[in-house]
């Protein structure tokens, strides 16, 4: 039998606020698709025709709709016909073809410098000491590599702790069925570093409403997703841990750099030191979490008493 092919092409994808809100419209159709299309029956096809270039916020977020597509049995299939040299480039470069389409392009698995490693994390972090060890080692050696931004070693450890936070949230509270994804880039034109988080569960607010309902109260969304970021706060039932990502926010104010976050019905951006939130458009059943850090020659960070030598 035949299947039915359910195509989807794939845009231009930066990383503005309009780039994001059309990663969430895709993200509806295609769940909704999900809901009316039996896998037995129907595949799903990514052409990219009119896509030049992919930030890494659409990569990270196609790794995970693609996962979740195939452990619910759709065959998902892309288009490298449609692909400009420039989109399949960028799709080798950091990882994600020979990650997905594994021999056809094992060739290619070295990772460019520029290109921060796309890779997704899935488990119980709770149990697997391994998977934590490969959540931090690749926060070190990925996202906090001494090539793109020199940070000593104690202030190193303790962002390192509470970005790895960020991880433990999608793997322990979001209730994602597939994991977390993750993908960066460095642009030297724009002396930035980008980083990307996507999971695909249930999402923060939706997380901390939860949460909020087993003490029977209520809580906003907009407050839900400033309580998650407060320090101290956890939907942990043992207390430890949480987001907690005053650390975050305070080195990327003296970064000049920013961090964003989409989830269920809101849209959270801190900059300059400041937070605001806003509704979304579309609710989105999910997280994607953008952090966006700032390239400066011969600048070192670090706390007072790491610079005494």
């Amino acid at each position: 039998m035949t299947k039915k092919v359910l195509e989807y092409a794939i845009r231009t994808v930066n990383d503005g606020h309009d780039d994001f809100l059309w990663l969430i419209d895709l993200n509806k159709r295609l769940i909704d698709d999900t809901k009316t299309n039996n896998p037995n029956d129907s595949n799903f096809l990514f052409t990219f025709k009119e896509c030049h270039f992919l930030r890494q916020s659409a990569i990270a977020y196609l790794g995970a709709i693609s996962t979740l597509l195939k452990d619910k049995g759709y065959d998902v299939l892309y288009s490298f016909a449609t692909m400009k040299d420039s989109v399949l480039g960028m799709l080798k470069k950091d990882g994600f073809l020979s990650s997905n389409f594994g021999p056809r392009f094992s060739e290619d698995n070295t990772i460019s410098a520029d290109a921060i490693r796309f890779t997704s994390f899935r488990g119980n972090i709770k149990e697997s000491e391994e998977l934590s060890v490969k959540i931090v080692k690749y926060i070190q050696e990925e996202w906090l590599k001494d090539s793109l931004i020199e940070i000593r070693p104690k202030l190193k450890s303790d962002l390192t702790a509470k970005m790895y936070e960020l991880f433990a949230n999608a793997l322990e509270h979001a209730q994602s069925p597939v994991g977390c994804f993750s993908c960066g880039q460095s642009y030297n034109e724009d002396k930035e570093i980008v980083l990307t988080i996507v999971d695909l569960g249930i999402g923060i607010v939706k997380s901390v409403q939860d949460y909020f309902l087993i003490n029977e109260d209520e809580i906003t969304e907009e407050n839900a997703i400033k309580w998650a970021l407060k320090s101290g706060n956890t939907t942990r039932l043992d207390n430890s841990g949480g987001l907690g990502l005053s650390l975050i926010y305070d080195f990327l104010k003296i970064n000049s750099g920013s961090m964003d976050i989409y989830c269920n019905g809101v849209f959270l951006r801190i900059t300059q030191g400041k937070m605001k939130v806003n509704a979304l458009p579309t609710d989105f059943s999910g997280t994607m979490i953008n952090i966006r850090m700032t390239k400066q020659n011969n600048v070192r960070y670090g706390y007072q008493n790491e610079f005494k030598d």
